[in-house]
């Protein structure tokens, strides 16, 4: 019976959660915090099973969405429908068959001790599904919305990317302030399994995605903050040098903020800004823990209105945010088809008020979490037709040490990140053209 009960609660939970996200194009994990902060009975067990479980719905739900319940059922657990979807969503993503999630199962009509752990890859998956939950016709174009592919450049292999949207992404780490083997000692007594990335040495992939990071001793004195590679290699195409002036016009949390810091062993000096006051709270707390002293945090609008210049400009631009759907896989279905064509107008808007703050001679330096080359190549030349002051500049490629013509992708695979688009341009003549 208590297996039961957590059941029903949980797929309470999980519809609730999972309706709501869809019906306000919400982010799931935005819905799933708020879930938790009315539900304060909610253990650490209980939201871990949850979010998974939530998050499992929206990875397959391009097979699972023409068979779960349009509206949200009112006693999930009583609903064959939303129990076989859910069912067929946690077979997919190799949970765990829990007591409780064997209430899924029944109420399903699913025998789940003869169905096993769901194979690795997708053509296996297509068969058990087709053998045991009776689904038909599936297709893994379906597991991308419709509008996704004409986004694509045309070398990139679409199936390489929905697989990689199948696959949970890990957690990367970035070491700064001088790290040493101590660091690395600390996060395996917390048995977190740190790998150094080979080329990126300040890069480390830890072996669980689970874990209290302020309960590590090394993060509260600073010594490193939770990062995704491709974020990481953005910040060495910046190549940041001791004594410069940079700005960071979208800095968000701060995370790239602080990896120029590092790069510029805190000298010179940093504008981190935003439009959002609250946001910049979050690069402040940062910048305190980690004891960088270079770093001012200003919003947007004073910035501008200021006529000073900078060595450097990095702007990570807002995007469509497809190269992060490994990690919000809801946004692969709340996102509307339209959004990479109103991210690039504002992607203009934004490099045409930067490009007038690098000095002569000095880097800018653009980047997207997106796979659109409407959001990356198109921005590029429509850049360079407007300003035919700035040049591409090759750099190396932090992941292969190739030299790039001036932009660099980096995919999923192989390196297991984020996928992100750069490109660093060069300003050479002092009189500003547009």
């Amino acid at each position: 019976m208590q297996s039961r009960a957590k059941a029903l609660s949980y797929s309470k939970a999980i519809a609730e959660i999972f309706y709501l996200s869809f019906s306000k194009h919400s982010p799931a994990d935005r819905e799933l915090k708020s879930y938790f902060r009315r539900q304060t009975e909610c253990g650490s067990k209980d939201r871990h099973f949850i979010s998974e479980a939530t998050y499992s719905l929206f990875r397959w739900y391009g097979w699972l969405g023409k068979r779960l319940p349009k509206i949200k059922p009112e006693n999930p657990l009583e609903s064959k429908k939303f129990c076989l979807a859910l069912s067929a969503a946690l077979w997919l993503d190799q949970h765990e068959i829990s007591d409780i999630s064997q209430e899924f199962f029944r109420a399903a009509e699913v025998n789940s001790e003869i169905i096993g752990i769901a194979p690795d890859d997708i053509a296996s998956k297509k068969k058990g599904l087709a053998c045991f939950f009776k689904f038909q016709k599936l297709d893994i174009c379906q597991l991308v919305p419709s509008w996704l592919p004409k986004e694509l450049p045309e070398e990139v292999e679409l199936t390489e990317i929905i697989s990689s949207f199948l696959r949970r992404p890990p957690v990367w780490l970035r070491l700064q302030n001088n790290p040493n083997e101590s660091i690395l000692n600390e996060l395996n007594e917390h048995n977190l399994n740190p790998q150094r990335h080979p080329k990126v040495t300040n890069a480390v992939k830890i072996g669980s995605t689970k874990f209290n990071v302020n309960a590590i001793k090394a993060y509260q004195k600073g010594y490193f903050e939770i990062q995704d590679l491709a974020s990481q290699c953005l910040g060495l195409v910046c190549q940041a040098a001791p004594g410069e002036t940079w700005w960071d016009v979208c800095a968000g949390g701060g995370g790239k903020t602080l990896l120029l810091a590092d790069q510029m062993k805190g000298k010179g000096s940093i504008i981190a800004t935003d439009k959002r006051e609250w946001i910049l709270k979050e690069v402040q707390t940062r910048m305190k823990r980690s004891c960088f002293k270079n770093i001012k945090t200003m919003l947007l609008e004073n910035v501008l209105s200021d006529q000073n210049t900078f060595d450097g400009v990095l702007v990570d631009a807002p995007c469509s945010s497809t190269g992060t759907w490994r990690r919000n896989p809801d946004a692969r279905w709340t996102a509307q088809a339209d959004i990479c064509k109103k991210f690039s107008n504002t992607q203009k808007e934004i490099l045409t008020f930067s490009a007038e703050k690098v000095k002569s001679d000095g880097v800018l330096v653009y980047a997207t979490c997106s796979l659109s080359i409407q959001e990356n190549e198109h921005i590029v030349e429509w850049f360079l037709k407007q300003f035919p002051n700035f040049k591409l500049e090759k750099f190396h490629h932090p992941l292969t040490d190739k030299l790039s013509d001036g932009m660099m992708r980096i995919n999923f695979m192989p390196n297991d990140c984020d996928a992100m688009f750069t490109a660093r341009f060069r300003r050479k003549e002092k009189a500003f053209i547009q």
